[in-house]
């Protein structure tokens, strides 16, 4: 089967709101690329906050090298109800609309809309059985094991797919929890229909504590990553 990270995040020199000491993430697309080379995933979605620079650099990256590794255009937006996943978007999304308005923006382009950890705190788990997502991430490795199960159940309840990611901030991190697809997905609507006909498995492990440790150490040793 086909290993996919759904939810990985690259540095865009973004700190912390709170914590001012710590980047939100501290991985360049470069070094998550190599990692998915690596690991063999070969399916991906970088979902910077707000940003589809994630994306674009990436894809600038696959034309002067070589991965096997397929691209899912991807953005984490900041709604006013929480974290909502657009995938299979080219346009950002503005962030700070409702959950229900970031939906109907996805959609509008064509996107795929997902809930980002639905009920861990400030994330959208109290609308998702009133917003019209498309799925519902399920399983994510940073967050607690009973928010997972929480998120699993509604999607159960609902009849709605799931989809799991690692959340990837930092490049030990990437392929935590991934998604395995059927060997014959080969396009980006080949990964979207299996998700919508459930044609996956899920392999889950949570991110272990000390990996929050480089996003610390980052503020120390200057990691400078240059975006063209």
């Amino acid at each position: 089967m086909i290993r996919a990270d759904l939810h990985v995040h690259s540095c865009l020199n973004l700190r912390l709101p709170k914590l001012p000491f710590f980047f939100d993430s501290v991985q360049s697309e470069g070094q998550i690329l190599q990692r998915c080379r690596q690991d063999n995933i070969r399916i991906l979605a970088i979902t910077s906050h707000d940003s589809l620079d994630g994306y674009y650099n990436a894809c600038k990256l696959m034309k002067s090298k070589t991965y096997n590794v397929m691209l899912v255009p991807g953005i984490e937006v900041s709604t006013a109800d929480g974290h909502v996943l657009a995938y299979n978007v080219t346009r950002s999304i503005p962030k700070q609309e409702s959950a229900s308005k970031t939906v109907q923006l996805i959609h509008a382009q064509g996107g795929f809309a997902v809930p980002a950890h639905p009920y861990h705190p400030k994330s959208v788990g109290n609308l998702t059985k009133t917003v019209s997502f498309d799925a519902i991430e399920a399983y994510n490795a940073f967050v607690r094991r009973r928010e997972c199960t929480q998120a699993l159940n509604t999607a159960q309840l609902l009849g709605l797919p799931i989809t799991a990611g690692s959340d990837a901030h930092e490049v030990n991190e990437i392929g935590r929890t991934t998604m395995l697809f059927p060997d014959n997905v080969k396009t980006l609507a080949d990964v979207f229909s299996c998700i919508r006909q459930k044609r996956y498995k899920i392999d889950y492990h949570t991110t272990r504590l000390y990996n929050f440790l480089p996003r610390w150490l980052a503020q120390n040793i200057s990691i400078q990553v240059t975006h063209r």
